[in-house]
């Protein structure tokens, strides 16, 4: 999948490449969109505030979400799929029951001036990560509208941190730490050199990132989660340096384990 300037998703055949259909939805640009872990349906949010609740087979929007105002920069479903998250441009979260006909809940995580870049929901869909382009914070999500108030836990690169099924990675100092992802409050006593974009294994075992070791020289990294160490130092065999990571890298597992790799160059 993939969202456009002309307000659509449009969703690609991974075997070969072709677009499969357009999933036009927005007015103006469209900003995020997320797939439910059941497979079943997608979301879509842009700059004209609707957020767009679609089912895989249908051309047309199952639904638009109401209780929400403003761009959307980010959404996320909860690991059961039954709820569904949007962060706004001014540092608040909407929290959807999708089985239910009940209201959003709203929650401020962040100060007005700060868009909310990143979220993910804990395994357990007790609690909501949310980040800001500097700062993750834990929302616990009880049922009501405002949580048991956000909880800091660390910062944020260029808006992005990580969240598995066991392990939260943000960072701290010129370093990422590593969190229990249902336990966030307190780090562990596991820290990984200076990196970004880190991404997690779906076993929970791994966590890739790019290690910053200089602006020539920045390799994609495999570190074990439970220990901190450097696994394996992967290399792309089309640069001249290998494992060279551009300027704007992005990482990403896939359910077999499988990483994708991507920059700006």
């Amino acid at each position: 999948f993939s969202v456009t300037g002309k307000g659509q998703a449009n969703r690609w055949s991974w075997r070969t490449g072709s677009l499969i259909a357009r999933h036009p939805g927005h007015a103006g640009n469209a900003f995020c969109i997320t797939l439910s872990p059941d497979g079943a349906r997608f979301a879509t949010g842009g700059e004209d505030g609707r957020i767009c609740l679609w089912h895989m087979e249908r051309a047309a929007a199952n639904c638009t979400l109401a209780g929400h105002t403003g761009w959307v920069w980010s959404l996320a479903f909860s690991a059961d799929s039954k709820q569904l998250a949007a962060g706004t441009r001014f540092g608040r979260v909407c929290c959807w029951q999708l089985d239910s006909a009940g209201a959003a809940r709203e929650y401020t995580v962040f100060e007005e001036t700060e868009e909310v870049q990143g979220l993910a929901f804990s395994p357990d869909n007790r609690r909501l990560f949310a980040s800001s382009p500097s700062h993750v914070k834990g929302v616990l999500l009880d049922g009501s509208a405002g949580g048991g108030g956000p909880i800091d836990l660390g910062r944020a690169e260029r808006g992005r941190f990580a969240a598995g099924v066991k392990s939260l990675v943000t960072f701290e100092g010129d370093g990422a730490q590593i969190r229990d992802v249902l336990r966030p409050e307190t780090p562990l006593p596991v820290r990984l050199p200076r990196c970004v974009e880190p991404a997690i294994s779906p076993d929970g075992r791994r966590v890739a990132a790019v290690e910053v070791r200089g602006e020539e020289n920045n390799r994609v990294t495999i570190y074990d989660v439970a220990t901190g160490t450097r696994v394996r130092l992967l290399a792309d065999p089309r640069d001249v340096r290998p494992g060279l990571a551009g300027r704007d890298p992005r990482l990403a597992f896939g359910p077999d384990g499988g990483l994708v790799f991507g920059h700006d160059e």
